[in-house]
């Protein structure tokens, strides 16, 4: 699941080149070196999955992703960044749940596993930061943004690499604990909000 869903990065980061052609500078660069981490990540846990007996390659050029459902979020720069980072979050999460199974492959891929959560907890900072730093007039929207997030969380996965949470690692608590943490981090400092982000 997981190498299908770092394939899925390129299908998202394309949707947004058509959408999101006018989104700030600042985005773009982000984008680019979220895509390139994940572009890597696929192709090691490709070799990963092959090399361990995981049978024929998968056909990755056919994967189509249906966005739909997403559109909320994939037609303005700032709700994007807030669901981009809640995903990431939540990676963060199941990544480090599954460290000892990741470890059962060999203290390298392991190493190597510890290094994409360093990757997936700096691609949320850097959406955190520019939701920030880029959109200060909106931030007072985002409890009904993390309200909105959990209404699509729990929708089957449709290759658009955010919310891939069908495995039986997720737990729902923490989708809601995701929502609480992202939403005081991003309204730090606001009247009604968080004066100092938590790290937790």
């Amino acid at each position: 699941d997981d190498l299908l869903t770092e394939y899925d990065a390129r299908l998202l980061g394309s949707h947004l080149r058509e959408v999101g052609a006018h989104w700030s500078e600042a985005f773009w660069g982000v984008e680019a070196r979220w895509e390139a981490d994940e572009a890597q990540h696929h192709r090691v846990a490709r070799g990963v999955y092959l090399s361990c007996g995981g049978g024929e390659d998968f056909d990755l050029e056919v994967r189509q992703a249906n966005f739909s459902h997403l559109e909320p979020w994939l037609g303005d720069e700032f709700a994007f960044l807030c669901l981009a980072a809640y995903d990431e979050w939540v990676t963060v999460r199941a990544y480090t749940a599954g460290l000892a199974w990741y470890d059962a492959l060999g203290p390298t891929f392991g190493r190597w596993m510890r290094g994409v959560i360093a990757d997936e907890a700096r691609h949320y900072s850097q959406f955190l930061s520019l939701a920030r730093s880029g959109h200060p007039g909106r931030l007072q929207e985002v409890p009904d943004l993390m309200r909105a997030i959990g209404s699509v969380e729990g929708e089957p996965y449709r290759s658009t690499f955010l919310l891939d949470h069908d495995d039986p690692i997720f737990r729902v608590e923490w989708f809601d604990q995701a929502r609480r943490v992202l939403q005081r981090h991003l309204c730090a400092g606001l009247p009604g909000g968080a004066t100092q982000p938590h790290s937790n």
